[in-house]
């Protein structure tokens, strides 16, 4: 995957760090909080796999996991005025999940087309 891909992931972790760890009254709120922390990490998981994930998706779906588990646990100090959620890290897990399950279909019909 071109080098462009791996640039985007990067930039895209780091946007969905910074809003979650931004002051939450100046954070976006485009609805549902769930359907949020899960498009976000629908579309980070999407990325990584494409950029990092060829070979390895188990280890990009774990990694993904563990960054939204992170980011509940620095949202949780007293430093960043934010609420932890359990909620939302198990919106960020089933997010990764369901692009692992995907991918996976997708290389089976592949691999059944070839």
């Amino acid at each position: 995957m071109p080098p462009i891909v791996k640039l985007g992931f990067w930039v895209a972790a780091a946007a969905v760090l910074y809003v979650a760890l931004m002051p939450a009254h100046d954070a976006p709120e485009l609805g549902w909080d769930k359907l949020m922390h899960f498009s976000a990490f629908a579309a980070l998981t999407t990325i990584a796999l494409l950029g990092y994930g060829r070979s390895r998706p188990l280890l990009v779906g774990a990694l993904m996991s563990g960054f939204g588990a992170l980011i509940e646990v620095l949202q949780g100090l007293p430093l960043f005025h934010r609420d932890a959620s359990i909620g939302d890290w198990i919106a960020d897990a089933l997010a990764v999940i369901v692009v692992l399950t995907g991918a996976w279909i997708v290389s089976r019909v592949r691999t059944a087309l070839a």
